[in-house]
């Protein structure tokens, strides 16, 4: 009996041990009495927390009496004791000297600001420069040296966007702006849905190569499509870029994420992260239904500042962690031009960051905005690193491709790290080249690797690759033209599936060639007749209009229009065109 007692005493003994805990909550405004959102509450140099789109904030500690510093840029640093943990604590701080002469993070006020908010043309300043990762073309390999060919998928499409938007304003397009697979991969291609288990569908095609007298091998890859009613719910962060660089695009990225939040529900999930010359969270996770609150928050943006990059990415990975869906799809979408000059300003540093963070489900899409300081090399990097895609919002008719047509392929990962390799047929094969892709190369040996990051797919997602192929005297059109491996992991696998498609048969005479063929073929010589390419052969502008038209005839894409308009101007541009 004495036995029982005593262990029952210690069974029971420390839920009369544990501490009492006291949570202590907070306002901080400014003199006017305006909440100050994003302001860093800072709980005895061990806990912190920022004030939300209201100015509130709330730590808790074991004990009842505790020190709080509160900072906000541009205000004065202030620290109190409160040793009452059942009211709401109100703070107000006070403009530092600076204030009158700096914008506070973007979020309903700015102070003195001499930028316009006029039209534009975003080229004309003389300041600054778009900044392209400088890559050189991939050059035809003999298969004597080399068969097999591998490299990461790449569904972004941000360069075509990029495209139009210079020639739109009649601006010559630099060479390493133009990355061509990103180009193919911007228009919609006539592949079948597929209808087994795999996440995607393989379609092939062999032709004569308009260009040359060799061939052109096309490959397509079809993700699987996905039902509005059977997309998993969304846990959203708007990663905001409200800096100074970003004054003339602010409202064409208003206009773009109100497009999104209209295609949201009660299931989903929005909160919204700025960064400036400091970050700071203003909009906590609110449900999709309640579309005014998110809005208004959206339209109240306004912009000023440095840009303090890094630490509004750690922010925005901090609440998306905070709120993590387990079976839902957990993404920030980062918006800005990608000038990140305050904060983490190295690709190593960024890089590191970003690959840190990925691993935890939290996935990141890119969306690029912006003229003359667009910093295209970081945003791509960003996009690579922290398993999203990146888009170039030029407009808002491509807005809504990005962020109302193609949602679920946007939002929604059907499978990770999707590496191809070609392993060609050497009795048939001289030589191949693979059409762009240039910074989406694997070694061989990478292949297998299941740690070697690479692209993802989303649902509905295509994928077209193209390979110019010279072919050997002895070549017929039954032979085996290549094996093709693909790997892939399912979103919530680290282990790689392999699947195999012998690439036989694919031969085609032209009248038999798809319109997906033309387009594809197309688009690739646009491209590079725009990088002034080695490889162009005899190609030329109005072979580009007649493989363009010769698609639409075939399945028509409204976005070849505008297409076939840009080779126009593309084709005076280079005085060429009448």
């Amino acid at each position: 009996m004495r036995v029982t007692t005593t262990l029952l005493f210690i069974l029971v003994s420390p839920i009369f041990l544990m501490s009492q805990v006291y949570k202590f909550c907070g306002e901080v405004t400014d003199e006017s009495g305006l909440p100050l959102i994003g302001a860093n509450v800072i709980l005895n140099s061990d806990q912190a927390t920022i004030t939300n789109i209201d100015g509130l904030w709330c730590l808790e500690s074991n004990r009842d009496s505790i020190e709080i510093t509160i900072s906000y840029t541009g205000y004065q640093t202030k620290t109190e004791i409160f040793n009452d943990s059942g009211k709401r604590h109100k703070t107000t701080l006070k403009a530092g000297a600076l204030l009158e002469e700096i914008v506070v993070t973007g979020y309903g006020r700015h102070f003195k600001s001499s930028l316009s908010q006029s039209t534009f043309n975003p080229y004309e300043s003389e300041k600054g420069s778009r900044k392209y990762s400088e890559y050189s073309e991939n050059r035809f390999k003999r298969t004597a040296d080399d068969v097999k060919s591998t490299f990461s998928i790449d569904v972004d499409n941000a360069s075509y966007a990029q495209v139009r938007s210079f020639l739109n304003y009649d601006q010559s397009v630099p060479k390493d702006a133009v990355r061509i697979e990103e180009m193919i991969n911007y228009f919609e291609y006539d592949y079948p849905n597929p209808s087994g288990d795999l996440p995607f569908l393989v379609d092939c095609e062999l032709g004569k190569a308009p260009w040359s007298d060799n061939l052109l091998m096309r490959i397509g890859i079809q993700g699987k499509k996905v039902e509005a009613h059977e997309s998993p719910p969304n846990n959203l962060i708007f990663l905001i870029d409200v800096s100074g660089s970003m004054s003339q695009e602010l409202q064409l990225l208003k206009q773009s994420l109100t497009l999104l939040v209209n295609q949201l529900n009660q299931n989903d999930r929005v909160a919204i992260v700025v960064y400036a010359s400091a970050s700071g969270l203003v909009l906590p996770s609110t449900s999709g239904n309640e579309k005014k609150r998110i809005i208004e928050a959206i339209e109240h943006l306004e912009s000023g500042g440095s840009t303090a990059g890094g630490e509004g990415i750690k922010l925005a990975y901090k609440v998306a962690r905070k709120n993590f869906m387990q079976d839902g799809n957990n993404r920030i979408i980062l918006a800005t031009d990608g000038d990140f000059n305050v904060g983490i300003q190295t690709f190593n540093g960024l890089q590191k960051l970003i690959e840190k963070e990925r691993n935890s489900g939290v996935y990141l899409t890119a969306l690029g905005l912006g003229g003359n300081n667009f910093q295209d090399a970081t945003m791509e990097l960003l996009a690579n690193k922290g398993n999203g895609n990146y888009y170039f919002i030029d407009t808002e008719m491509e807005a809504e491709k990005v962020l109302v047509r193609n949602l679920r392929s946007t939002l929604l990962t059907i499978a990770n790290d999707v590496k191809l390799q070609l392993t060609f047929n050497s009795h048939a094969v001289e030589s191949y080249r693979l059409v762009g892709y240039e910074t989406r190369i694997l070694e061989h040996e990478d292949f297998d690797n299941d740690l070697k990051d690479a692209g993802e797919i989303g649902a509905g997602h295509q994928v077209t690759a193209l390979y110019e192929i010279v072919p050997k005297d002895n070549f017929d059109a039954q032979d085996l033209v290549a094996e093709l491996d693909i790997r892939h992991k399912l979103p919530d696998s680290w282990n790689s599936i392999k699947t195999e498609y012998p690439l036989r048969g694919i031969w085609a005479n032209d009248e038999e060639l798809s319109s997906n063929y033309y387009k594809a073929a197309g688009i690739a010589l646009f491209g590079m007749l725009l990088r002034d390419s080695e490889h162009k052969g005899y190609g030329d502008w109005d072979m580009v209009e007649s493989l363009l038209n010769t698609s639409q005839g075939m399945f028509y894409d409204e976005f070849l229009d505008e297409a076939l308009r840009l080779v126009e101007k593309a084709e005076v541009l280079s005085g060429e065109g009448g």
